[in-house]
This record gives structure tokens, sequence and C-alpha cells, in this order.
């Protein structure tokens, strides 16, 4: 079981933090090794989404934050891409959708208790046009795609 974590006083916002790369990689679980790509922007997503890239191929994403589970149980996340993906939820692999494929989805199931877990989406479109949905269902919560009151980031201190 993955447990939440201790976010002790911190202070979210609404939405994930994003960075979006010049270029695409061949595979998701790379993107922590290659330096070489070029950042283009970043900010803040209301949802896992391809749309924060300007171009529609040739680009990686990072989003990271929170994700905030409503009360204890099992709960469903599809992970749905073109090219690769993975999302880690509390520093472990929950989602591997990696490696150049055409558009398809990934399945797993966590059981969670309520509260608050660091959330990380690796994203790549290397050799179709980019596509990348999360969905969840569980514990009163229909199929559905991830809403933004569910994505939380953290409030940078100045």
């Amino acid at each position: 079981m993955i447990e939440p974590g201790n976010l002790n006083g911190l202070k979210l916002k609404p939405g994930l933090c994003y960075k979006c790369y010049d270029g695409g990689i061949q595979s998701a679980a790379l993107h922590d090794s290659v330096y070489a790509v070029k950042e283009l922007m970043e900010g803040t997503a209301a949802e896992i989404s391809g749309s924060y890239a300007e171009k529609p191929i040739g680009y990686s994403l990072i989003f990271e934050g929170y994700i905030k589970i409503p009360r204890d149980g099992k709960y469903h996340f599809t992970l749905e891409s073109a090219d690769g993906s993975m999302m880690y939820l509390e520093d472990k692999l929950l989602i591997s959708n990696d490696e150049p494929h055409e558009k398809k989805g990934v399945k797993r199931t966590a059981v969670l208790k309520e509260g608050y877990y660091a959330c990380r989406i690796l994203y790549t479109s290397f050799r179709n046009k980019g596509y990348l949905k999360l969905f969840r269902e569980g514990r009163g919560l229909a199929f559905g795609e991830m809403e933004t009151e569910y994505l939380w980031h953290e409030v940078q201190k100045l």
C-alpha cells in the first residue's frame, strides 16, 4: 500500500506544476537522464494533457505536485498516451505506459488512504502526435478524467 505524504503545513494551490521541453526522447524513463533538452516553458496545469506544448510532436512534459484522494479505498488509474508516459505516486512507479507506440492506455489499481500523494508524470511525444490523459475511478468517483479539484501543487516560498 502506498501511504499519503506528510505535508507538514505546506500551503497548496490547485493544479500541477509542469515543465515542457523541446525534443521528444525515445522513452519517458530516460527523461531524468537527458540533459540536452531545452526547457521551453513552465507553469501550472489544470489537467494532465499534452496541450501544454506549443507544437504537436517532438516535446517532453513533466507534471509534478499532489493528487488528492478524498476517501480510503481502492482506486483505478488509467494513463493514456501516444509514445511514452509514466506515473509515480510517492516516488513509487504506479504506471508505465512507456516506449514508442500508438495511442493506448495502461490501467493500474492502488489501495489508498485519504490524503495527498506526491505525483510525478513523465511524458514524451517522439514519433506520434502528442496525446496524454489521466483517468481515475473509485470510492464514489465514476470513471472519468482526473479533475482539477484533485490536482494540487506547493505554494513556492519567497
